[in-house]
């Protein structure tokens, strides 16, 4: 059985790839193919974003990822929080700017920092843990009171990338005061095209991190190993 590279290896390899012009190789179309409803993010974007960790990094032990509501569901497995988004910024001119930047956008999307949502996280590019935006103490970016089913967002970064500050981040949708969990993809999707229409936030198309899991103690529920990549100038 070949061994499982830890999605940080698997990125790595990704724009080693990329930077190689990897076009024709199975590897390239093995870790490019777009998830279903989304095209593939250009080569060339994809080779100026940093080597991703595909998980949010738990708020208490930075050495673990972070799972939905710290325990066990109902079928007795851990539900990872996958990476599902990717904010490229390439105007801001300096970290504070691209955070004020990522809130204003968020913000205008329908998506302002609201309460009720654990915080504390990190998530990490290229070996480094770079923290949660929004800063607020138990805030994330959500378009709807916790107490009922919402959509909410934590990004991290920001990250000096070669065509801008990049941000990723951690999207999802749950529903009632148990913060039961719904979806990864509704949120993301929904996130996504807030932005869009609302932000004036370009898509640029979904990147593969290999992070969706269907293990017997961990899954990723409907996450289908794909962020949205988005592009603020």
């Amino acid at each position: 059985m070949p061994m499982a590279l830890p999605p940080p290896l698997l990125s790595s390899l990704r724009r080693a790839l990329l930077l190689a012009g990897c076009a024709g190789l199975a590897a390239c179309s093995s870790l490019h193919a777009p998830g279903p409803g989304c095209a593939a993010v250009a080569p060339s974007v994809a080779a100026t974003l940093p080597a991703i960790d595909g998980f949010m990094i738990d708020k208490d032990d930075p050495s673990q990822y972070a799972s939905w509501l710290g325990r066990k569901l109902a079928d007795g497995r851990l539900m990872r929080e996958p990476i599902n988004m990717i904010v490229i910024d390439a105007a801001a001119g300096n970290d504070e700017d691209a955070a004020r930047r990522l809130v204003d956008a968020f913000s205008r999307a329908g998506y302002a920092p609201r309460p009720g949502h654990s915080s504390g996280y990190s998530g990490r590019m290229d070996g480094k843990l770079y923290a949660q935006q929004p800063a607020l103490k138990d805030h994330a970016f959500s378009d709807y009171m916790w107490a009922f089913s919402n959509n909410h967002a934590r990004f991290f970064g920001p990250y000096p990338g070669a065509a801008g500050r990049v941000w990723i981040g951690a999207s999802s949708r749950e529903k009632g005061v148990a913060h039961d969990y719904v979806s990864f993809r509704q949120s993301r999707n929904s996130m996504q095209a807030a932005l869009v229409q609302h932000a004036g936030v370009r898509y640029l198309g979904c990147l593969g991190l290999d992070n969706r899991l269907d293990l017997a103690s961990e899954q990723t529920g409907d996450h289908d190993g794909y962020a949205s990549v988005l592009r603020m100038e």
